[in-house]
């Protein structure tokens, strides 16, 4: 009679160290997930405020000089990865023929995202983890413009975070399609 019940007792403390065993792997895997990702925060208060050095090319939003501050770039999708920093290079050139010079003079904090479902949940996500100070950065040398673009047969999403000499009230501005960049920014020799 006493080793039906001993049996029935180890399988349930089996069964039941089975269990635990399979919560602590699938929070380790969920917990983990984000693992190697910086985070996706940064401070604009934190960032030096000024505009551009004055050489030429310069870079301009809506016709108002600016310096880039922040660059973010993710893949758009699932499955999808952003192109190696070699690339990286023609996605600039891609969005506005001369960018990456000014990428290289202006050395913004650069940050590679995850990949993000959706053009507007890029948007979003990109003007909540980088604030612009004031009332959404009007009033303000900040300025934020993120969006689709397409290189090379790719779909990825970029923002910057843009600086002016001056207060502004540019603010945010999103990019609709691939082709608004170019209505937007412009590189002035």
């Amino acid at each position: 009679m006493l080793l039906p019940i001993v049996a029935v007792i180890a399988v349930v403390l089996m069964v039941g160290l089975v269990v635990l065993l399979a919560m602590v792997v699938f929070r380790g895997k969920r917990g983990n997930s984000n693992d190697g990702l910086e985070n996706l925060t940064i401070d604009i208060s934190q960032l030096p405020s000024h505009g551009p050095d004055g050489a030429a090319p310069q870079l301009e939003l809506f016709g108002t000089t600016v310096r880039i501050a922040v660059i973010v770039i993710a893949p758009a999708g699932r499955g999808s990865e952003l192109p190696s920093k070699f690339n990286l290079p023609g996605v600039f050139d891609g969005v506005v023929p001369g960018l990456m010079e000014l990428v290289n003079r202006h050395e913004p904090v650069f940050r590679r995202w995850p990949q993000q479902l959706s053009v507007q949940g890029f948007i979003h996500s990109f003007s909540s983890n980088m604030e612009l100070p004031g009332e959404r950065g009007h009033d303000t040398p900040w300025a934020s413009i993120a969006g689709r673009v397409n290189v090379g047969g790719h779909s990825l999403l970029l923002g910057m975070i843009l600086c002016s000499d001056d207060n502004n009230n540019m603010g945010y501005f999103s990019v609709e399609h691939a082709g608004q960049w170019l209505d937007m920014l412009r590189i002035r020799k």
